[in-house]
């Protein structure tokens, strides 16, 4: 006999079975430490490339539309949005982060030249669909009714998108 885990009196087997079964837990959580460390820089490296994508990419596919005639709204608005009173484009910047995380974990396994076409197709759609038909409902805004208002949407959701992918790329680098 010996003794075992807290103090038990037990057989040399079982002892030998629960300090394997000690070693291969703390060797299991070493492992999921550091997946989760993995995991944890991906997306905080997706949100800062997604946020950065909206103030840079975004605004500025945005603001090129915007001297063209194209829409009536300017880029980098510091209008304040509710409830809060952040100015406008932190607060798109922020839901920008967020989209990145997404894109980024659905994205970041394919290589080569598709995963630029996924960035931007990505990029183009997703967001476009949420805001036409979840953030302009809720906000009481007119849903995208013209092609040139889906055109601009989608145009300037891909340039995020394409920009994000960048970004991404170019943080992640070890």
């Amino acid at each position: 006999m010996t003794t075992g885990f807290r103090g038990r009196r037990v057989c040399a087997h079982t002892a030998a079975t629960t300090k394997r079964k000690v070693t291969n837990n703390k060797v299991l959580l070493r492992m999921r430490g550091s997946i989760y460390d993995a995991l944890m820089r991906k997306v905080l490296l997706a949100f800062i490339a997604g946020f950065l994508a909206t103030i840079i990419f975004h605004q500025i596919a945005l603001q090129c539309f915007h001297l063209a005639g194209m829409t009536p709204r300017a880029a980098w608005s510091m209008q304040p949005t509710k409830p809060f009173g952040v100015p406008s484009v932190i607060s798109l910047s922020f839901w920008g982060g967020v989209w990145g995380i997404i894109m980024i974990l659905i994205i970041d396994r394919v290589r080569g030249a598709a995963y630029w076409i996924w960035a931007i197709v990505f990029g183009a759609i997703a967001p476009t669909l949420v805001a036409a038909f979840v953030v302009a409902p809720l906000k009481h805004q007119p849903m995208p009714h013209t092609a040139k208002m889906v055109a601009i949407g989608l145009t300037v959701n891909g340039v995020w998108g394409l920009g994000t992918a960048l970004f991404y790329k170019l943080f992640a680098r070890k």
